[in-house]
């Protein structure tokens, strides 16, 4: 098929050079037409077939984001905690105690992205494992207290008791530190960003229900062990 210009009698007399350029069009657009049609029939053939789901139950993900290996680097990251508190206190009974509040922080995330209508994402569980770490620094000021307390002499119901009143300030200020910090970045005073907002948010509502916990729970817990303890050593 040439142009309409290049056929029929009484036409324009054209110069050999522009009638050449006009058949080089042409036939170029000859040529994607004929790939369009290609295009379009491989497209009507893919939709008359059923396309599998893509999805993670489909196909689960074993790289280092599986299911499987992030629970075995949480079991890893808290092996490690419980580890390192154990050498420094030289027992195993005040990592368990330190460790208690950390259940308390997670409660206290799902609580407050309950109330706030949010989905737990990604950098959520991230700002859950970087709030491990504060909520177990505020039971180690509790407990090194009591530790102390208890090695220079004092009963371990008076050195609770000293922990509670002594170790108070310490422990609040460090949490209201951090949580003004983190609620600016959460909620976007000055400028919200999706992507660290999840995380701020975790490490302030967690923070925030687990301190008030940790003060009672870890205190509690202490005073409960050491019953128990004089308790059956009484008994046997």
């Amino acid at each position: 098929m040439r142009h309409p210009l290049l056929r029929g009698a009484g036409r324009p007399a054209y110069s050999k050079a522009l009638e050449a350029k006009l058949q080089a069009a042409e036939s170029r657009l000859m040529e994607a037409r004929d790939q369009v049609r290609m295009q379009l029939d491989v497209v009507a053939k893919l939709g008359s077939r059923a396309l599998p789901a893509f999805t993670t139950e489909q196909q689960p993900r074993r790289g280092c984001m599986g299911q499987g290996r992030k629970t075995h680097g949480r079991v890893h990251t808290y092996r490690g905690i419980f580890v390192i508190l154990a050498i420094q206190f030289s027992r195993v009974s005040y990592p368990l105690l330190v460790m208690l509040a950390i259940p308390f922080g997670a409660i206290g995330i799902i609580v407050g992205f309950f109330l706030h209508g949010q989905q737990l994402s990604i950098m959520a569980m991230m700002g859950f494992v970087a709030l491990t770490g504060v909520v177990v620094n505020d039971s180690l000021v509790i407990a090194v207290f009591i530790q102390r307390s208890i090695e220079t002499g004092m009963t371990w119901r008076e050195a609770v008791h000293e922990a509670g009143k002594r170790r108070l300030r310490a422990v609040l200020l460090t949490t209201i530190t951090t949580v003004v910090g983190l609620l600016t970045t959460a909620y976007g005073c000055g400028g919200f960003d999706p992507f660290v907002s999840p995380m701020a948010s975790a490490l302030s509502w967690g923070l925030i229900f687990s301190t008030d916990i940790t003060l009672l729970s870890i205190s509690a817990a202490f005073d409960i062990g050491m019953d128990v303890k004089y308790t059956a050593g009484r008994i046997w």
